[in-house]
């Protein structure tokens, strides 16, 4: 399902939402390290197990990725994300019959966010404790 297979295929695109939308967060969870998609409340209806979907995620910094992955036997799609950058975008494309089914999430709401590499040192006050041993 590369985007060179694609190719020729018809493709039917769903209206672009925000997570913020009633029903979307009922489909999608976005966190820092995964974004986790419920089938079974996708518009288009539930997705069969073991099928191959594309996950296409942007970033704030306008970095992307693109992941190819398989629905669970759940109807869960999990995707692994880096952590270090909060996503912005996520879009969902597979193939159901002769049509690609492409659904957007707009400005999803992504907990924990901002994702950024945590630090070994804390910006804030840092007190020390010594303790003199003489010997």
């Amino acid at each position: 399902m590369s985007g060179t297979s694609i190719t020729g295929v018809d493709e039917h695109r769903t209206p672009s939402r925000s997570q913020n939308d009633n029903s979307a967060g009922d489909q999608i969870r976005v966190a820092c390290d995964q974004i986790s998609f419920f089938t079974k409340n996708l518009a288009e209806g539930s997705l069969s197990a073991d099928k191959t979907v594309l996950v296409f995620v942007v970033f704030e910094d306008e970095s992307q990725i693109e992941v190819e992955t398989v629905v669970n036997e759940n109807g869960v799609i999990q995707v692994d994300l880096p952590g270090n950058r909060t996503p912005k975008t996520v879009t969902l494309v597979y193939e159901e019959g002769e049509d690609l089914l492409v659904t957007e999430f707009l400005d999803v709401d992504v907990k924990g966010a901002p994702c950024e590499t945590s630090h070994l040192y804390s910006d804030g006050d840092v007190s020390y404790k010594f303790e003199t041993v003489s010997g």
